[in-house]
């Protein structure tokens, strides 16, 4: 905002916004001189398309353009790469169709199978190089447009399918693997609740998204800042921490001041954190009023209080966003491009094992699931929650089947 505050909207009505005129919204931050990661694409391609000139300087400095993990480009870095790769240029593309994830950027499988150029020439590599004969036969179970062979050639340990508690499989995969174990979800909040080990119910829904419908945006933004703050100085992120902590005190004009009161603010946070982690939020937010924002009235009546009475602080932390690159608990998005000894696969629904029964890759939920079977390297645990009869008989050949 102009005067330095911030506003949250939820998703659907930030899209409602930007639906009616997207461009004006851009036009904004270019006239600061604020571009984004899509704007710098954006002109690359104009800049290409009307002063071919460029193309022509790219190709004398450029001979050779190699671009791995082709599936994930968006349209418009398909395009301009084809039209470096028609001025002469030798252009390369590496990828794998089925490890296609980044639609919300773009991305689809379309953008690799049909990139042609005159003269390009398709090579198959279906040496597996990570995993386990055990986990490529697997794979090879899902995928039947090719067959992968195991370079390594070792057996290893049968693949274990979990049917019950997720959290329960977690502890049991962990009783396996010990501290050597990567647990893989397809979303956000359950990344967070396994990595911070939660003990409170999970929510059912993101409570970020109740919380900016319900309560007024100055309170909304100092609890969320300060959330983050301590989340991110309990993982050792002290810079992230104090730019979120320094939010709460935009009004202090020297920005040393305003430093050292973050500073403060933060360090009287975390002395507490035992206080109120796994307590109702009202009680955070007191010590919100207390330390940082001591201007809040109290909480009295209302919505507001009824969600910060239901809601503990820990619930509502697992639903912010921070990734934390030294978590044992991951995204499968954030994983991809990674490898791990021994993985967990989270499935939440039974209806998400279908990938491993439909053996079909066309849909992106499927294809998210077999990246990350195919990040683990010597151990492969599938949790699920129940599994009918009729797909345990489908696949209980590949797995040792274990009831929580």
């Amino acid at each position: 905002m102009p005067n330095g505050t911030r506003r949250n909207f939820g998703a659907a009505n930030c899209l409602n916004i930007l639906s009616t005129d997207l461009l004006s919204y851009k036009k904004l931050f270019w006239a600061r001189g604020v571009l984004h990661h899509e704007d710098v694409l954006y002109f690359s391609y104009i800049l290409l398309t009307r002063y071919p000139f460029i193309v022509e300087v790219l190709k004398t400095k450029y001979p050779y353009f190699f671009i791995d993990e082709f599936q994930d480009t968006s349209p418009i870095q398909a395009r301009i790469l084809k039209l470096i790769g028609a001025s002469g240029t030798v252009t390369g593309i590496i990828g794998d169709i089925a490890q296609s994830i980044y639609s919300f950027q773009g991305a689809e499988p379309a953008q690799f199978t049909d990139y042609h150029l005159e003269g390009l020439k398709d090579y198959r590599i279906i040496d597996n190089r990570r995993s386990t004969n055990e986990i490529v036969g697997i794979l090879n179970h899902i995928r039947k447009d090719m067959g992968q062979e195991p370079l390594r050639n070792v057996t290893g340990e049968r693949c274990n399918l979990l049917i019950g508690n997720y959290r329960l499989a977690s502890e049991f995969a962990q009783g396996i693997c010990g501290d050597n174990l990567t647990i893989l979800s397809w979303d956000n909040i359950t990344a967070r609740e396994l990595g911070s080990q939660m003990v409170a119910d999970r929510p059912d829904h993101n409570l970020v998204e109740d919380l900016q419908a319900i309560d007024n945006s100055d309170r909304r933004n100092a609890i969320l800042s300060c959330i983050s703050a301590a989340e991110f100085a309990r993982e050792k992120r002290f810079k992230d921490a104090l730019k979120e902590m320094s939010y709460n005190y935009l009004h202090i004009r020297n920005k040393n001041d305003r430093k050292a009161m973050a500073l403060d603010g933060l360090s009287k946070l975390l002395s507490k954190y035992d206080e109120y982690h796994d307590q109702p939020l009202l009680d955070f937010y007191n010590h919100v009023r207390t330390d940082v924002r001591n201007n809040f009235p109290a909480i009295t009546r209302g919505r507001a209080k009824e969600f910060y009475e239901r809601y503990s602080f820990q619930q509502l932390a697992v639903c912010i966003r921070i990734d934390n690159e030294r978590s044992p608990s991951k995204t499968i998005h954030k994983s991809k491009g990674d490898e791990f000894d021994n993985v967990l696969v989270v499935l939440k629904k039974e209806e998400h094992f279908d990938f491993l029964v439909r053996q079909t890759l066309r849909t992106e939920e499927h294809r998210i699931f077999y990246v990350a079977v195919s990040r683990a390297r010597e151990r492969l645990f599938i949790s699920v929650p129940t599994l009918e009869e009729g797909k345990l008989r489908q696949i209980e050949h590949l797995f040792e089947i274990n009831n929580l």
